[in-house]
């Protein structure tokens, strides 16, 4: 089973490769977003793929005749929803995990001005900039 974290900007080689060697997919998470990394996977060639809010809504058929599920998880999705997931794959036999980075993310966020103006006030540094080792 692979495990992958991906934002629909940055699926199509990840999803193209992975569908080589995953035979289903699960995507968690109820973004539309979510919905077109499934209909990315299927236009890749994934036999399968399907998306869950939950492990609750994984149903046991869809592994019938699978030798290696891929994941993924939409942006937002809390990290102990994915880890029920894993668990639950874990549990039908597809407990081998190996975490497949596709991109590595800089993406900062700048604070509100009101709140900006505040911590300024205070003393605190507001840029925007971050701190690398």
């Amino acid at each position: 089973m692979f495990f992958f974290s991906l934002t629909l900007c940055k699926i199509s080689k990840p999803v193209l490769n992975l569908t080589k060697t995953s035979n289903s997919f699960n995507f968690l998470g109820n973004s539309s977003n979510t919905v077109r990394l499934v209909e990315v996977a299927l236009e890749a060639g994934a036999k399968a793929a399907y998306r869950v809010d939950s492990a609750s809504e994984i149903q046991e058929s869809w592994f019938a005749g699978v030798e290696s599920v891929g994941v993924s998880s939409g942006a937002s999705v809390p990290e102990e929803l994915v880890d029920e997931v894993l668990v639950y794959l874990a549990e039908k036999g597809f407990g081998d995990v190996r975490t497949v980075q596709t991109a590595e993310e800089d993406v900062q966020f700048s604070l509100p001005a009101e709140l900006r103006k505040e911590l300024k006030a205070a003393g605190h540094d507001t840029s925007n900039k971050a701190k690398r080792d």
